[in-house]
């Protein structure tokens, strides 16, 4: 993942990546999910919930969704996909997201998404200092 997109150019800090993951696994605000195939990790989400910044209201959030390029034609994302809407509407939430940030296959994500019943709501703009 870190190798293929946008921040291929920022240093991963594993202690700082272990705690984060950590921190999710353990909350029961957030869903992490692992994609196997042949026993070896080839896929992970990591979303959760949480309020609006002007709301009580809760809505789900991803943060992380990557599969390997040799598994992206696999049933995988969808799976993956299914278990977080099941997840989200099992917390009561008013709305459900799904992003991309890692400039990582745009276009078939966003035709992926809008499938699924996503819209397009903004964008997002990146510059390096």
């Amino acid at each position: 993942m870190h190798k293929e997109g946008y921040y291929k150019n920022i240093e991963i800090d594993n202690i700082k990546l272990k705690k984060y993951l950590s921190q999710k696994i353990c909350s029961d605000k957030a869903l992490v999910l692992v994609l196997k195939a042949d026993n070896l990790i080839v896929g992970f989400f990591v979303a959760e919930i949480v309020e609006y910044f002007f709301s009580k209201e809760l809505l789900a959030i991803d943060s992380l969704f990557f599969i390997v390029k040799e598994k992206r034609k696999s049933t995988g994302a969808m799976k993956i996909l299914k278990s977080y809407f099941q997840w989200a509407e099992s917390h009561n939430v008013k709305e459900i997201t799904l992003s991309s940030t890692n400039g990582v296959e745009v276009e078939k994500i966003e035709k992926m998404y809008a499938k699924l019943g996503f819209r397009k709501v903004g964008v997002m703009y990146k510059k390096g200092v």
